[in-house]
């Protein structure tokens, strides 16, 4: 029972993924609305390779680059276990958890 259980959950997170994740983003592109990426101060998810996602990586991005060659912006997130940043790959995806926090 509890495998049929599992299985329907991950169905289900699996379709929620690929059909109403990719309509919104979709939806901005067509809209001409850019995707924005994480600004420094927001908490991330890192998503990881991982089956478990209470296994995926939370991190603060501290400091973003822009490459003017390419055009792209590249975020540096910090780990929230390790306190030292790691830059993030070009197409490793990372989920929006919180707004950024304020700076007292």
């Amino acid at each position: 029972m509890q495998k049929r259980i599992a299985k329907a959950k991950n169905n289900a997170w699996k379709r929620w993924q690929r059909e109403y994740v990719h309509s919104l983003m979709e939806s901005q592109r067509v809209n001409g609305k850019p995707v924005n990426a994480p600004e420094v101060g927001e908490v991330v998810l890192v998503v990881g390779e991982e089956k478990n996602r209470s296994e995926w990586k939370k991190g603060k991005v501290v400091r973003q680059v822009k490459e003017q060659k390419k055009n792209e912006e590249k975020q540096t997130v910090e780990n929230e276990r390790k306190k030292r940043g790691a830059a993030i790959e070009e197409g490793t995806k990372i989920r929006e958890l919180a707004e950024k926090e304020d700076a007292d």
